[in-house]
């Protein structure tokens, strides 16, 4: 990145105030890009002082006081104050945005002399507003010089650390948060190849970026990203190179968070997807009123899913990208309300999930709740799925039990899919109708067996919660004393129990057609990228508190890219060595006081939280 630039500058008549700042500050100014020269700033006479003072530095030095504290102030800042900046211990400035850098308590009449180690720039008066282009430590020196004499009063050596700053995308100003979808909408059109030739090696396209996450996440042998502690690494460094490629686009750019905790406060499970942040000019419609599931308006209408692209990633039956169990042939990004026939009764996670991962006292179960009760059904709740037999199938009550296995539908599919017993087509073609291009299980491979067998065997018996034909919950399948398998279900006769595993199985054959944020190619769904921030928010907060918590990462994942060791598919995110970064090294890099990480958030503040008497502090497992 290039060296900072001076934007303005403001001075009295006898050199500037030493004061506080406010509008109308600003006074004289330069283009963009070029330094001010010092007849513009002082005029001949007192530019005259300011080499005097320098040519008697020495002798000036008696007057050198520790009185001088610097403030520093954007348009967010100048109207809200940064919790975020003030736990981690640094006096934050954002990178390419204009920053007033204020000197207090000098005096008014005086004059101020700024050294500002990016670029080697030197420029004057009180305050200035300058534009930081270099992260990291800068160092600052400023310098009071006596209005009279040109002798140096008091100097002021410190330093301010140059980052991103992320916001919740509802604080962003308009400018901001425009300038951020533009630079998405980019790598929406223009593929890698092309977009490095233009931005530089840091860009790749969406198609890139989804085929990264329906690798690891739409694998055959195990999910290496999710289910394991490896999905918090691995996700926080994925949102890191993104966000790396949107600020190749545009280096003013910062990936935002959705707290999605204030949908779930101020909402319900039947209207939060009327939340603000669904407008067309934003995440867009949540629940499009068509049948295909399209979002048709605004700026993602028509958002096309990679097709013909079995050699290029992992595809379903279409070629389409998307995985492999999801049988939809629509080439454009889906949404919906439904899950499987019913209407989502659930919605994201919210304060009592939030309070409950600040009470974490070890990072395993941390690291557990971040990609479960933090995490939630969001996915779900944003992509939904359709097309399944699950309400032809029930003839009683459509109880709580049933719609809690419908959310269990999709996950269960993918189980059966892992252990090669469901099947899907890979070589359909567009024309060919979804009906003929199903997954099902295969009946050869399954013969003989029953299904609590297979049940039992590729571990779905052991965490599912079913229900009988008048919607009762069943959510024990296993003797309490022989810890065996119950062939006759308590209360039911052995034919029933039969009838329940086998109507179990049946229904986990069956995985329908699923919406992109739900399915491993959840990156083509804009919403994707604002999510795991909101987790990352969490973890930096605790990872700042007083209070330590335990670090030890247990090493006997059974899928690789969940143990400290594995590596991940990311490198020169922090360093230019070229080299891949294990989990463990991830998690050390992407500590929040760690100053190669580029970003910080903006607070730690959630007051509806609080509103409603949840305790939110980092401190609370004390």
């Amino acid at each position: 990145m290039g060296v900072g630039v001076l934007i303005g500058a403001a001075l009295n008549a006898s050199g500037g105030g030493g004061g506080g700042g406010g509008g109308g500050m600003f006074s004289g100014g330069s283009s963009r890009g070029e330094a001010f020269s010092l007849s513009e700033l002082m005029g001949s006479r007192d530019g005259e002082k300011f080499d005097a003072a320098l040519a008697n530095e020495e002798e000036a030095a008696a007057w050198t006081s520790t009185e001088l504290t610097l403030s520093v102030s954007n348009e967010y800042t100048a109207y809200s104050s940064s919790s975020g900046a003030a736990l981690y211990g640094w006096t934050v400035v954002e990178p390419y945005r204009s920053t007033t850098l204020l000197v207090n308590g000098g005096d008014s009449g005086d004059s101020y002399e700024w050294d500002v180690n990016e670029g080697g720039q030197t420029v004057y008066g009180n305050p200035v507003v300058f534009e930081f282009r270099q992260l990291g430590d800068t160092p600052l020196t400023v310098r009071q010089l006596d209005a009279s004499t040109g002798m140096l009063k008091a100097n002021l050596t410190t330093s301010v650390m140059v980052k991103y700053v992320r916001r919740e995308i509802r604080s962003m100003t308009d400018r901001d948060r425009e300038a951020m979808f533009s630079a998405i909408m980019v790598m929406q059109r223009v593929p890698t190849d092309v977009g490095q030739a233009v931005y530089g090696e840091k860009y790749y396209s969406k198609d890139y970026f989804t085929r990264i996450h329906q690798s690891y996440g739409g694998s055959s042998d195990c999910d290496h990203w999710h289910q394991g502690a490896g999905f918090v690494t691995s996700h926080f460094a994925y949102t890191l190179m993104y966000e790396a490629a949107l600020q190749a686009i545009d280096p003013s750019v910062a990936i935002p968070y959705w707290d999605f905790t204030l949908e779930s406060t101020f909402y319900t499970p039947n209207d939060w997807r009327n939340s603000p942040v669904f407008s067309n000019d934003w995440f867009g419609d949540a629940s499009p009123p068509n049948d295909m599931h399209i979002v048709t308006e605004g700026r993602w209408g028509f958002n096309p899913v990679m097709v013909n692209a079995r050699n290029y990633s992992t595809t379903n039956p279409y070629g389409l990208m998307r995985s492999p169990w999801n049988h939809d042939s629509t080439p454009f990004m889906t949404r919906s309300d439904k899950i499987y026939g019913y209407l989502n009764n659930i919605k994201p996670s919210g304060c009592q999930q939030y309070h409950t991962t600040l009470q974490t006292d070890n990072w395993m179960h941390l690291s557990h709740l971040l990609n479960a009760a933090t995490h939630g059904h969001i996915h779900e709740t944003v992509g939904g799925a359709w097309d399944n037999f699950y309400p032809d199938f029930l003839t009683g009550t459509v109880s709580p039990a049933v719609y809690t296995f419908a959310h269990s539908i999709q996950p269960l599919a993918r189980i059966l899919w892992r252990n090669e017993l469901l099947e899907c087509p890979d070589d359909c073609d567009m024309g060919t109708d979804t009906k003929d291009c199903m997954c099902t299980c295969n009946e050869e491979k399954m013969a003989g067996r029953p299904a609590y067998e297979i049940l039992d065997s590729t571990g779905i018996l052991a965490s599912v919660e079913y229900f009988d034909h008048d919607g009762h919950l069943l959510n024990s399948f296993y003797n309490d004393t022989t810890g065996k398998i119950e062939y006759s279900l308590p209360h039911y006769t052995h034919q029933e129990s039969m009838e329940i595993y086998d109507g179990l199985l049946k229904l986990c054959c069956a995985p329908g057609k699923i919406g992109d944020q739900y399915d491993s190619n959840s990156p083509n769904d804009v919403t994707f990228w604002m999510l795991h921030p909101t987790m990352e928010r969490i973890w930096h907060y605790m990872r700042l508190a007083p209070t330590v918590y335990n670090e030890t990462w247990d090493p006997y994942h059974t899928c690789y890219g969940h143990n400290p060791d594995d590596l991940q598919p990311f490198r020169n995110l922090f360093d230019d060595d070229n080299e891949y970064y294990s989990n463990s090294d991830l998690y050390t890099l992407l500590h929040p006081q760690n100053e190669k990480l580029p970003y910080i958030y903006d607070n730690f503040e959630w007051p509806h939280c609080e509103l409603l008497g949840y305790d939110m502090s980092a401190t609370y497992r004390r």
